[in-house]
């Protein structure tokens, strides 16, 4: 067998090994599975004709491609700066230096990446239910599975590219920004046209520009969802024509580097290096509290405060020496666009009812919760219990916990504020249901920040990572039933939405309370992996 297919299937087994062996990992795998499994079975259940068909697979296009752009920018960034890598340290230290092929390498450390991808594109299964409102089943999340993992492993290749070809080329660098803004030149053109021609028509402009050719062969992005689409659409030919698009740009990108450059090895150190130093320290406990790598402007000195109310001072003057707009900036804007965009479709929609209004307001104050999930993680004040200023404020432990983690409340509130209003006006809500709205997204950030302070206070680790994620949202969503089914029921019973909603917010209030409570012990005892940089 050759060297490299060896070493890969000998890891792939390993790493099964090692999960079979660690009864904890094995708990949690097993767990994944079932809700998996769970939440496939669901998709199979009947709709019982709610919503009147399914809704236009040509949203599905915009959504996909929409989701894939922000792949496709991170993969441009990370190869105008440090480039994207194929390849471990432990790769770095073994293969670069075994006479194998530097192209066969190559190969092989493509052939890895599509194997983290392929586990790591996993969570495309739980969204089965979801997509069922567009009439697609099993077989069509398959299908949207196979697209994503080929967009996204195009895209990593491709960030190594423009970094072996820019690295230390100023101009390079310029002429492929260029390239990039001009890539969606035709796209924006097309919108704005179709803008003009449906009479400022939004929702229908939009859906018009999501079936348009101008989406459907931007690259990479516009194959890969407009390949999946035509495939779920029994398009066959066209699947496989932009599929095919896909699969040869991969081949070219990997042609480049096989053919025009294999001393490729110094291209990817940079890159490999970066991401196992940060593995090394979070395990150390050595966790940097800002991960910004930019020049940072000192406008002003000095933290103020006292005591446990220093943490929150720090914060603010690390936030706003990181960025100049501070706490809300670009993805806040981002945000705000993004849901008032989808109230005007929703409330704008053919079939819309009576109730739309209400009902878009609400849907996006869902979504924007669901967002959130991804957003609040591991903040400043989480990263505070991983190096040792915490421990030695002479100040009881739940109010520390409350001024270390002070900003990313407040950071939620001015956010959510921006959100709602934006999606409040354009459904045209009252004034009440988005104050509300802006109070639940606010405490829903509490709770996220408790749930991560008690499993580091009971388990010792963030369980915001990795494959963790479904577990940790599957007992963010456990805990947010009884707040959820008190809400539905008050709107059954004729509750105004703003009080529906407003029950909500209470559960989420007492919910985040009882977690910061339970897990205050965790600035008691300095057993976390801070403890690693003195030597235990």
């Amino acid at each position: 067998m050759n060297s490299l297919a060896f070493l890969l299937l000998r890891t792939f087994r390993n790493s099964l090994l090692e999960i079979l062996r660690n009864k904890k990992k094995l708990t949690m795998y097993i767990l994944f599975l079932v809700l998996l499994a769970a939440v496939t079975a669901v998709s199979f259940l009947p709709n019982n004709g709610e919503g009147g068909g399914p809704a236009d697979i040509g949203w599905l296009t915009g959504a996909i491609f929409c989701y894939l752009l922000l792949f496709f920018v991170i993969a441009v960034s990370q190869g105008l700066s440090q480039g994207s890598t194929l390849f471990e340290m432990e790769d770095v230290n073994l293969l670069f230096v075994s006479p194998v092929d530097p192209r066969s390498v190559l190969l092989y450390g493509v052939a890895r990446v599509m194997r983290n991808m392929a586990l790591a594109s996993v969570f495309i299964f739980f969204q089965t239910n979801t997509l069922k409102s567009f009439g697609v089943g099993v077989s069509g999340v398959a299908i949207l599975y196979g697209g994503y993992l080929l967009a996204t492993v195009v895209t990593q290749i491709m960030g190594l590219v423009i970094y072996s070809l820019t690295n230390g080329k100023p101009r390079r660098k310029t002429l492929v920004k260029a390239l990039t803004v001009l890539l969606f030149l035709p796209l924006i053109a097309t919108a704005v046209w179709q803008l003009a021609d449906t009479g400022g028509n939004l929702p229908a402009s939009l859906l018009a520009l999501c079936k348009s050719p101008a989406m459907a062969f931007t690259p990479i992005l516009g194959w890969a969802s407009a390949g999946v689409v035509a495939f779920i659409g029994g398009q066959i030919a066209a699947g496989v024509l932009y599929f095919g698009l896909l699969i040869l740009l991969g081949g070219a990108l990997v042609a480049v580097i096989y053919i025009g450059k294999p001393d490729y090895y110094e291209d990817v150190l940079v890159a490999s290096e970066t991401a196992f130093e940060r593995k090394r320290e979070a395990a150390e406990g050595k966790v940097s509290l800002d991960h910004q790598q930019k020049r940072v402007r000192v406008k002003a000195t000095g933290i103020g405060g006292f005591g446990a109310s220093a943490l929150f001072r720090k914060h603010l003057r690390e936030t706003f020496r990181a960025s100049r707009f501070g706490l809300w900036g670009i993805p806040t804007l981002a945000k705000a666009a993004g849901a008032a965009l989808f109230a005007q479709i929703v409330v704008h929609s053919s079939d819309a009812g009576p109730n739309a209004p209400v009902i878009s307001f609400v849907a996006a104050l869902g979504i924007m919760l669901y967002l959130q999930f991804f957003t609040v993680g591991m903040g400043r004040g989480f990263r505070e219990t991983l190096v040792h200023y915490i421990y030695l404020i002479p100040e009881p432990p739940y109010r520390k916990m409350l001024w270390s983690n002070l900003e990313i409340v407040i950071k939620a509130a001015g956010e959510g504020f921006l959100i709602f209003v934006a999606a409040g006006v354009v459904a045209g809500v009252g004034a009440a249901l988005i104050l509300i709205s802006v109070l639940c997204y606010a405490l829903f950030c509490f709770v996220l920040i408790g749930i991560n302070y008690l499993s580091m206070r009971f388990a010792g680790t963030n369980i915001n990572a990795g494959i963790l994620v479904m577990l940790y949202m599957l007992g963010v969503i456990v805990l947010m039933v009884p707040g959820v089914l008190a809400a539905v029921f008050a709107a059954l019973a004729g509750a105004a939405p703003a009080v529906a909603v407003g029950l909500l917010g209470v559960w989420e209030l007492l919910a985040g309370c009882i977690l910061f409570w339970a897990s205050k012990g965790i600035l008691h005892t300095c057993d976390m992996p801070v403890i690693r940089q003195f030597g235990k």
